[in-house]
């Protein structure tokens, strides 16, 4: 459920930025969907941005949207930068994306996303507690 802050804030953006941040929802709810340990995501405005978080604690962390006016060329994902989730990627896909420091996958206005991914990426967010505990029973 979309809650109206959010709906506000998704209207505020322009064109065709808004496009493109609605098009990285859509994809945040269909790997959600497709995830077993995921029952429902909150929706919410964090930091003045959507955020997309795991309804259920203990999951995985939140994923917040933007596009702000004094990088008005990109937008992009982003993740709590005490997470080690960038590095991560980093490691998974190296240059096929753009980093922003610890917290964010840049895109720009010409970027065809690699769908798959960053389905992938989403995927480690929303379960990136799940796969804290896993590595550390693994050992």
């Amino acid at each position: 459920m979309t809650c109206s802050e959010v709906i506000k804030k998704y209207k505020l953006y322009p064109e065709p930025w808004r496009s493109k941040l609605l098009k990285l929802r859509e994809l945040i709810f269909a790997t959600a969907e497709k995830n077993q340990h995921i029952d429902g995501l909150i929706e919410s405005l964090k930091w003045g941005e959507p955020s997309y978080t795991p309804r259920q604690k203990n999951i995985g962390t939140s994923l917040r949207l933007s596009w702000s006016k004094k990088k008005p060329h990109q937008y992009g994902i982003y993740v709590p930068c005490q997470s080690n989730l960038i590095a991560q990627y980093q490691l998974m896909f190296g240059e096929t994306l753009n980093y922003e420091g610890k917290r964010g996958l840049i895109f720009y206005e010409k970027d065809r996303l690699p769908k798959k991914t960053i389905e992938a990426c989403i995927h480690m967010a929303l379960n990136y507690h799940l796969n804290k505990k896993t590595i550390r029973h693994k050992f």
